[in-house]
């Protein structure tokens, strides 16, 4: 079972996206054009509008619990202008029979691949789903040291409340708790849901565990070369500002070479 399986429902509440991130990826879609891919689509936040665009555009993920989302959304939109088509796969090893102007892999679900052979696995079958010239868009956040730092305490891990939801009387109440690793470079992230009944107690308790590997500018500089991609742009947020020590996100414009 993929690991948003167990809360695919509460997906969208807990998972927001980034600021401008859906904008940028629609404006750079409708540049390119084409056919376009994207890879690690969850429950359709980029691809839909993609496809409201009016562009074509497949969708590739491995839950199944993420993709019936997505699935159940389109069901609900009346004369989508784009044709937009939900597939299961893993970014690693999918095999389709048609190549892409544009892939695209949004909201850091490059960080879901933890080693150096899954990511040139992952970069090298992009590759040869890539038309010539084709190009690959990508976003994982900027792996500051300040920022890090500040979800440890002097007890330890901290625990942070990151969201709360109220349906027919009852409440939920969702917290995040994160480990990070300098070693292996995993982050080991937990959501803690509480459910409180009318009088505020709490009823249920779930934890959703998630794993991410952060990787540094650097490292992508040397996979993109070794996976025969050269680096156009490299953005430190989604209105194109410069990389820098104060920036937050790693935007990378990749083409096939």
């Amino acid at each position: 079972m993929n690991q948003y399986d167990t809360h695919s429902a509460l997906y969208d509440a807990l998972y927001l996206g980034l600021k401008g991130e859906k904008e940028f990826y629609v404006s750079e879609s409708l540049k390119i054009g084409g056919n376009i891919l994207e890879l690690g689509c969850g429950t359709g936040r980029i691809t839909i509008p993609i496809a409201q665009s009016g562009l074509d555009i497949v969708g590739i993920d491995n839950s199944e619990g993420l993709l019936k989302e997505a699935n159940e959304k389109v069901s609900k939109i009346k004369n989508l202008p784009g044709n937009v088509e939900f597939l299961y796969g893993d970014m690693r090893d999918f095999s389709l029979e048609k190549k892409f102007d544009l892939i695209i892999i949004p909201y850091r679900a490059f960080l879901h691949l933890h080693t150096p052979e899954d990511q040139k696995k992952t970069l090298r079958n992009i590759h040869n789903h890539l038309n010539e010239n084709g190009k690959l868009i990508m976003n994982m956040f900027f792996p500051r040291i300040d920022v890090i730092d500040s979800s440890i305490n002097t007890l330890g891990n901290a625990i942070k409340q990151v969201k709360t939801l109220e349906n027919n009387g009852k409440k939920t109440i969702f917290y995040d708790s994160r480990t990070y690793s300098s070693y292996t470079q995993l982050i080991h992230q937990y959501f803690i849901a509480e459910e409180l009944d009318e009088n505020g107690i709490v009823t249920s308790k779930q934890y959703f565990p998630l794993t991410l590997r952060w990787v540094t500018k650097f490292e992508m500089e040397h996979l993109f070369e070794l996976c025969n991609f050269k680096i156009e742009n490299l953005y430190g947020w989604f209105d194109k500002r410069n990389l820098s020590d104060e920036s937050e996100e790693m935007i990378w414009v990749v083409k096939k070479s």
